[in-house]
């Protein structure tokens, strides 16, 4: 799975772009193997983009993601659960 923090606006857009008025400050993704088994993960968050502005907001706060195997039919695959607790930030 991908874990995803951080990124909208990540590069940020010229000056003159009005997609995003508001960006977050950094931008995370690391893939993990889960299993069945709870498991605990740790994900150290990279520096701001721009060290004079604080992290006062996170847009693209907490994602993740999950693929089926390449070529696979998801349509009569199992759904996969995913059960995430405990996600905080220090």
């Amino acid at each position: 799975m991908k874990f995803a923090i951080g990124g909208i606006g990540v590069p940020p857009l010229p000056v003159d772009a009005t997609d995003f008025p508001n960006d977050d400050q950094f931008k995370y993704e690391e893939f993990k193997y889960i299993t069945t088994e709870w498991q605990a993960f740790e994900f150290m968050l990279p520096p701001p983009i721009d060290p004079n502005l604080p992290i006062s907001s996170l847009i693209g706060a907490f994602a993740w993601y999950a693929n089926y195997p390449e070529g696979a039919d998801f349509t009569t695959l199992a759904p996969k659960t995913i059960y995430i607790d405990d996600i905080y930030y220090e």
